[in-house]
C-alpha cells in the first residue's frame, strides 16, 4: 500500500493510504479486470463513467489508469510509480493530466476552455486525460457543449467522468460513454484494509471494534478510514471499543438490546426510561436509530432462516434468536419501513432526540402506523340506514334471516374498504394516516363517509377538517370509485362501548417518568 514521506506534517489516513495501483484497489475486481485488459489488448474507451457510491475507489481508480497509460516503466499494465510521469500525475502535477471538480466548474463557460484547450497535443505524456468529478453537477449547457467533444476527442485523449449519481447525467452522456459501477464494499474487506492499516501505525485494536467501525462505514472505504483516523486522534495508539462508541454517538450491543426487547414486547416505560437514559448521556440520534434498525434488520434474517448472512458472532446471534420468537415477520418489516421514514425526518426536525421518542412511543402503542386498523363498530340501523337500503332487492316475502346475512356481509366489506382508505392515505401522506388514528368510521350514507372524532385530540381534530380533507376525501373515493362521495364529521366523542378496550393499554401520565412527560403528553392531545 502507498504511503506518503514519513518527514511531511500530518497526512489523513484515506489520503497517506490511498490506492496507488490496480492490485491495491479493494472489492473492484471487476472494474480492475475490465481495465487492465483494455490496456493489455489495446481496447480503451474515448470516455468512461465511473459511477458507485462515495468512497469506493472512482477518483484512485482514474489517478491509476492515467499512470498506467502514461507510464514510462518497463511494466505492461501496472504503473512503475517511479518514472517521472507517475510521480507527477501522484503528485497532481502532471499538465496532461487534468481533474476538474464539476461542483465548482459546472458552468458552461468552464467547458469551452476546456474544448479550446482539448486539441492540443500531450506535452509531457502519452495521452491527455480529463479526470471530471461529481460529473452530475454539471449545468446542462455545460452538458451540452461537452457533447460533440465527448463524442468525437481527439487522438490520444481520455475522458473520466465520476460520479455517486449517474442518473443525473443525461441520455446523451451515458450513450457516448462505457460506464464502469462500483459497488459498496462488504464488510470484511473493509475490516481487512483497515486491519493492514493499524498493523501499519501500530495501533491496538481488537476485531470487534474493527468490525464496529467497518459496520458504520455502511460499505465506504473512505469513511471507515476516516473514522479510524478520527479515533486514533481522540485515543492515540491504543483504542478501546469504548472509544469507539464514545466517537459515533452511540453505545454498546447489551445496552442496546435491552431498548430493542422493551420496544418488541412493547414495555412502554422501560423502553422510553432507557431512551431517555441514552439522551441524557449524550448519544446521538440519528446513529441510535440506524443502531436500532440494525437489530431489527439482523432479527428479520433470522426470523427467515437467512442467519448465515450476517456477520455475527455465536453470542450475539444467541441472543438475538432468543429475542426473534417475540416477535413476527411483518411486525419486523412493517418496524424498518417506519423507522427508514424517520431516518428521513430527523435531518430536518429542530429537536430530532424528542421526535424519536414520540416516534418509539407510537410505534409501541397498540394502533401503531403500521399495525393493522382497529376494529370498526358495527354502525347500528339508527346510526347509518342507507347501508340496508342500498342493497340488493329484498326477496318477495323477505325472512328475518337472510336480511342479517346480507348486513353481516355488507359490514364486513366496508371494514374492509375502511382498511384500504387508511392505507391509500398513509401511502398518500404518512401524517394524515396518523391523525386517522383518532378517528372511527361509521359508514357510508349516500355520497357522505361519516367520520366520528375523538375527545382529546384538538390537534389532530383541526389537521382532518383543513390540512388533510382533501387527502382523506381521495382515498375514500379512490376505494369506492365514486367521485361524487366526500367526508363529513361527528363531532361528539364516541360512546366507551364504541371503542374495544386495549390488550396492551399505555401507561398513564403518573406511571410514566417525568423526563418523558411532554413525549405522553402529546399523545393525550394536550401538547403539540
Amino acid at each position: 500500500m502507498g504511503y506518503y514521506n514519513a518527514h511531511m506534517s500530518h497526512v489523513t489516513f484515506y489520503r497517506k493510504y490511498r490506492s496507488l495501483l490496480f492490485s491495491e484497489i479493494k472489492g473492484q475486481e471487476h472494474i480492475v479486470q475490465t481495465l487492465l485488459n483494455a490496456i493489455q489488448y489495446d481496447r480503451l474507451s474515448h470516455a468512461y463513467i465511473f459511477s458507485g457510491p462515495r468512497g469506493t475507489g472512482k477518483t484512485s481508480t482514474a489517478r491509476i489508469l492515467a499512470k498506467a497509460l502514461n507510464c514510462t516503466g518497463n511494466t505492461d499494465t501496472e504503473p512503475c510509480l517511479t518514472c517521472s510521469n507517475c510521480i507527477k500525475i501522484s503528485k497532481g502535477n502532471a499538465v496532461d493530466v487534468i481533474e476538474l471538480d464539476a461542483a465548482s466548474h459546472t458552468g458552461v463557460d468552464n467547458i469551452r476552455d476546456l474544448n479550446d484547450k482539448i486539441n492540443f497535443a500531450p506535452l509531457e505524456c502519452l495521452y491527455k486525460i480529463y479526470i471530471i468529478d461529481e460529473a452530475h453537477m454539471l449545468s446542462t449547457g455545460a452538458f451540452n457543449a461537452l457533447l460533440k467533444t465527448l463524442e468525437e476527442p481527439p487522438e490520444k485523449t481520455l475522458f473520466i467522468l465520476a460520479t455517486t449519481e449517474p442518473h443525473k447525467l443525461p441520455a446523451t452522456i451515458h450513450s457516448r460513454c462505457q460506464q464502469l459501477h462500483f459497488r459498496c464494499l462488504k464488510t470484511q474487506e473493509i475490516v481487512d484494509n483497515l486491519k493492514h492499516i493499524a498493523i501499519q501505525e501500530s495501533i491496538t485494536l481488537t476485531d470487534v471494534s474493527l468490525l464496529t467501525i467497518a459496520r458504520n462505514a455502511s460499505g465506504c472505504m473512505r469513511d471507515a478510514i476516516s473514522l479510524l483516523d478520527q479515533v486514533y486522534s481522540f485515543r492515540g495508539a491504543s483504542i478501546s471499543q469504548d472509544d469507539i462508541y464514545m466517537i459515533l454517538g452511540t453505545t454498546n450491543f447489551e445496552q442496546l438490546m435491552a431498548l430493542v426487547t422493551h420496544f418488541v414486547k412493547g414495555d412502554i416505560t422501560p423502553a422510553l426510561n432507557t431512551l431517555s437514559k441514552f439522551m441524557d448521556d449524550g448519544l446521538n440520534s440519528t446513529q441510535l436509530l440506524g443502531d436500532i434498525t440494525e437489530i431489527l434488520r439482523q432479527l428479520l434474517f433470522i426470523k427467515l432462516g437467512l442467519s448465515d448472512q450476517l456477520e455475527l458472532d455465536d453470542a450475539r446471534l444467541e441472543q438475538l434468536s432468543s429475542l426473534v420468537k417475540e416477535v413476527t415477520s411483518d411486525f419486523l418489516v412493517s418496524r424498518l419501513e417506519a423507522f427508514a421514514r424517520v431516518a428521513s425526518d430527523l435531518k430536518w426536525f429542530p429537536n430530532p432526540n424528542l421526535l424519536l421518542q414520540v416516534k418509539l412511543l407510537t410505534l409501541m402503542s397498540p394502533h401503531s402506523p403500521n399495525e393493522t386498523p382497529m376494529e370498526i363498530p358495527s354502525p347500528t340501523p339508527k346510526e347509518n340506514p342507507p347501508l340496508v337500503k342500498d342493497q340488493e332487492p329484498a326477496p318477495a316475502a323477505p325472512q328475518k334471516e337472510p336480511v342479517t346475512t346480507i348486513n353481516t356481509k355488507q359490514e364486513k366489506s366496508d371494514q374492509e374498504k375502511w382498511s384500504d382508505v387508511l392505507n391509500h392515505t398513509r401511502k398518500t401522506k404518512a401524517s394524515a394516516f396518523l391523525a386517522l388514528q383518532n378517528v372511527t368510521f361509521m359508514g357510508i350514507s349516500g355520497t357522505e363517509a361519516s367520520l366520528k372524532l375523538h375527545k382529546g385530540f384538538q390537534f389532530h381534530k383541526e389537521k382532518i377538517q383543513s390540512e388533510y380533507k382533501d387527502i382523506i376525501n381521495a382515498s375514500f373515493r379512490e376505494v369506492y370509485q365514486n367521485p361524487q362521495l366526500k367526508i363529513t364529521f361527528v363531532e361528539q366523542s364516541p360512546p366507551e362501548t364504541d371503542v374495544k378496550p386495549s390488550p396492551n393499554p399505555q401507561p398513564s401520565p403518573t406511571q410514566t417518568p417525568k423526563t418523558i412527560n411532554d413525549v405522553v403528553d402529546l399523545f393525550q392531545g394536550k401538547v403539540i
